[in-house]
């Protein structure tokens, strides 16, 4: 059994993190589209190859998560204490 942690695994934690690695990949797609003499366009575009790969692997976690607690039908990630209130 999984075991699904706040800030880690939970799905809403993978849903985020998609969504700023998504934000993340668009932002460096549109600055390869407009000329920019800080950066070399080389590298952006390792940059855009290295994002696409971080957004597809968060993308499978989520997808692979998600068909654990569908065919389990349970999800009972664990609660997180605060330590301020």
């Amino acid at each position: 059994m999984t075991v699904y942690i706040p800030n880690i695994n939970s799905v809403a934690t993978l849903i985020d993190r998609l969504t700023v690695e998504n934000v993340k990949l668009s932002f460096f797609i549109e600055q390869a589209k407009t000329p920019n003499l800080e950066i070399d366009l080389d590298q952006l575009n390792e940059r855009i190859k290295s994002q696409e790969l971080i957004k597809d692997q968060v993308q499978k976690m989520l997808c692979d998560t998600l068909e654990e607690i569908l065919l389990r039908k349970d999800y009972q990630p664990l609660f997180e204490e605060r330590t301020f209130s």
